[in-house]
């Protein structure tokens, strides 16, 4: 049972653009899904800059940054005073 209109070598012919619909596709859901990673990171840390924030609104730091409790801040103005 042979079909006697169709060319053999059209059989291959892409006349619907599937590969070029898959590799959109794709395209699409890459680009969603650094979309949605950027999005989730930026909230993150918007919810982490209001809850340091409200921590050293309410004196929960007794006013000590990270550079004064591990002594860093003694280096940090020496290197400002050398480099003047």
């Amino acid at each position: 049972m042979k079909s006697e209109g169709l060319d053999p070598s059209l059989s291959r012919v892409d006349n619907n653009f599937i590969m070029r619909q898959i590799v959109m596709n794709y395209a699409f859901r890459v680009t969603r899904l650094i979309i949605i990673v950027f999005s989730i990171s930026y909230f993150l840390s918007i919810f982490w800059y209001i809850f340091t924030w409200l921590l050293y609104e309410y004196d929960y730091y007794v006013n000590v940054t990270f550079f004064e409790y591990y002594g860093f801040d003694k280096w940090r103005d020496e290197d400002n005073t050398n480099s003047a």
